[in-house]
C-alpha cells in the first residue's frame, strides 16, 4: 500500500477512501512497511559493519554453483524442446478427429 501512496502522491485519507478502507488500517499499514524498510536498512549497515557480509570468494563459488544449475536445467529443457518438436512432426492419431 505504501507504494501505491508514495507513487500516486495521494494523501493517505484519499487512497483510503478508493480502496474502502479506514484511514486508520491504511496508516498503520504503511507505518509498519516503513518500519521494516528500517530494519532492513539497519541490519545491511550492520551486517557489513561486523563483518559476517559474503566475501568475494565466497560470493564467485556461490555464482558458479548458480551457473552450473542453470546450464544443466539449459540442457535439460533443450533436449525437452528437441523430443517435443520430433513427436510434433510425427503424424499419429492424435491428427485424426474421432467420430465419437
Amino acid at each position: 500500500m505504501s507504494t501505491k501512496v508514495r507513487e500516486a502522491q495521494d494523501t493517505l485519507t484519499e487512497v483510503a477512501v478508493s480502496l474502502g478502507i479506514p484511514t486508520a488500517t491504511l496508516y498503520n499499514w504503511y507505518r509498519q512497511d516503513m518500519s521494516k524498510k528500517a530494519k532492513k536498512t539497519e541490519s545491511g549497515r550492520k551486517r557489513s559493519l561486523s563483518g559476517t557480509a559474503e566475501t568475494d570468494a565466497d560470493k564467485l563459488a556461490r555464482l558458479e554453483a548458480e551457473n552450473e544449475t542453470q546450464r544443466k536445467r539449459v540442457a535439460t529443457l533443450e533436449e525437452d524442446k528437441d523430443i517435443l518438436k520430433k513427436f510434433a512432426a510425427f503424424p499419429g492419431p492424435r491428427d485424426a478427429k474421432s467420430d465419437v
